[in-house]
């Protein structure tokens, strides 16, 4: 018996082996003997896949699903679509706040501040 392929398989299908027969193209006595048995090697492939929501196993989505809502269920949390389409908006934002904000810093260090015109005015009067 596998584990992950049950734990995949009852998670995805609930109880209607029907549509879960369907799914795979095979009939419901073949989805028993998987349950029971091992499962054939692309069936396994396969609902994994669709378990995790046509996501890649590898990298950085390796811990990440896409729910039957259609969220993406991260380790970290949940996201709506609506929340990634905008990742790129964020990320240009914080590019053009960090732009902006290293222009006031060379702004700053290139003005003469008044501590510098006061270090000038004791050097004139020494001379």
């Amino acid at each position: 018996m596998d584990r992950e392929f049950n734990q995949q398989f009852f998670s995805y299908f609930g109880y209607d082996k029907k549509s879960a027969a369907k799914f795979f193209g095979c009939t419901v006595r073949t989805l028993d003997n998987w349950l029971t048995g091992k499962p054939c090697c692309r069936a396994k492939k396969l609902l994994s896949i669709a378990y995790r929501g046509y996501l890649p196993e590898t990298g950085p989505w390796k811990r990440c699903k896409i729910n039957k809502e259609g969220n993406v269920e991260t380790p970290w949390g949940i996201c709506r679509p609506s929340d990634l389409a905008f990742v790129h908006r964020y990320k240009a934002i914080a590019r053009l706040q960090a732009k902006v904000m290293n222009n006031q810093r060379n702004q700053q260090r290139k003005a003469p501040g008044p501590r510098s015109a006061a270090v000038n005015e004791v050097k004139s009067d020494k001379a």
